[in-house]
């Protein structure tokens, strides 16, 4: 069925249920840390997941900068509560592993909340783990609120099973937070830290000045809705500013379609009306013409509640953002702002995500001088050279990994 792929003793597999290199938010974590590896010349396999109305084979071979995958094809099932995956995709996994011919020298990194991914890991592969190779990445605390029938929902009851009883039997958590490697710690496990990455060489920019002719500044919240943002403060703070003080905005989403967002932050049909001159809807754009409007942008908008889901994750936002040299305006709220960000560089941090909050940011982004802009546009994207960028991540990984 598979052949084996390298021939190194020392290979990390990523074992995940996300397309690879590209599909979704899960996609840009998992790509980052493979080039991270691949960085540092190892032998990285992802296996991951493409799920769609058919199937044309059991499986897609390919490679991607040097490093080799295997995306797994499957109809998406009808069956609600991602239950089939839940208890059946870890036996497509080990059977994929089992094509390897792994050794307990290899290194298994797991990414995905299916449980039977773990169970069917711990099965096959305990010696891997036992010789402490074998990692688990969280990026969520998720909580019950968060999914259609709370508490009674079967995909959040396999969910927190796997996070409170399974993954603190993984000898080495990466945590997406500081919040969640703590937590993990605190179960025994080692762990480490490791934030969204985001490849800066992909991204040329050079020059930062602003066209001197340029009336108005322009926002962005990119991608979807996501229940961690506050799209309510964000819109109403909008219709608290002054028509003078919108002439100064224009505000930019992608994906994001108006009666989502109107749902989503709770207003009218009367909110676009008053808000026409400032909001522009690109809807699903290319892939080149949506990085195109990323160079054109000043400010990336994120507004959050600080409560335990917001300070475990940290956006993929902001990092893809900083990249172009687009700087934050965004709640004071986890690790980006606590060991990144810094208010007034690289980056505007306001309190809370209220209407009333969301309003002050705002004014106090149209506040700043297009030389001012110019010189936090460019910390920005030093922040993510620096910072940020999977190739300086890469010891650090493998240290933790073969540690």
């Amino acid at each position: 069925m598979n052949e084996k792929i390298g021939n190194k003793l020392d290979r990390y597999i990523i074992c995940c249920s996300d397309p690879f290199p590209f599909g979704s938010a899960n996609s840009n974590y998992i790509r980052n840390m493979a080039l991270a590896l691949k960085n540092a010349e190892k032998n990285v396999l992802v296996i991951g997941l493409i799920e769609g109305s058919n199937s044309i084979s059991d499986e897609i071979k390919g490679k991607y900068e040097g490093i080799e995958y295997i995306n797994i094809t499957q109809k998406k099932s009808k069956i609600p509560f991602r239950l089939v995956n839940h208890l059946f995709f870890g036996k497509k996994i080990v059977r994929c592993l089992k094509e390897q011919n792994i050794k307990t020298e290899d290194n298994l990194i797991v990414y995905t909340d299916y449980i039977s991914v773990t169970r069917n890991l711990f099965r096959r592969y305990a010696q891997n783990n036992e010789a402490g190779n074998m990692a688990c990445c969280i990026v969520e605390w998720f909580q019950s609120h968060q999914y259609k029938g709370g508490k009674l929902s079967l995909d959040y009851i396999f969910w927190k099973l796997h996070f409170d009883y399974l993954m603190p039997k993984y000898g080495k958590v990466i945590g997406i937070s500081t919040k969640l490697a703590e937590h993990f710690f605190d179960k025994g496990c080692k762990v480490m830290v490791l934030p969204c990455l985001v490849d800066c060489s992909g991204v040329k920019i050079s020059d930062f000045s602003l066209n001197k002719t340029k009336r108005c500044y322009d926002f962005i919240y990119p991608g979807a809705a996501t229940n961690k943002d506050s799209l309510e403060g964000l819109l109403k703070g909008l219709l608290y500013l002054s028509e003078d003080e919108l002439s100064k905005i224009k505000f930019h989403f992608t994906t994001l379609k108006p009666e989502k967002l109107l749902k989503t932050a709770n207003c009218g049909e009367d909110a676009l009306e008053k808000l026409k001159d400032v909001l522009v809807f690109h809807g699903r754009l290319e892939y080149d013409k949506l990085l195109e409007l990323y160079k054109t942008m000043d400010y990336l908008f994120l507004p959050r509640y600080k409560n335990i889901i917001t300070e475990s994750n940290f956006p993929s936002k902001v990092p893809e953002m900083l990249a172009y040299g687009t700087v934050p305006v965004c709640s004071n709220v986890g690790d980006y702002t606590a060991l990144y960000l810094k208010d007034g560089l690289n980056s505007l941090v306001f309190s809370g995500a209220d209407p009333s909050e969301c309003a002050m940011a705002f004014r106090k982004a149209c506040q700043i001088d297009k030389v001012k802009l110019s010189s936090m546009k460019k910390e920005a994207r030093l922040l993510a050279e620096e910072k940020l960028d999977y190739h300086v991540w890469s010891n650090e990984i493998v240290a933790f990994l073969d540690e």
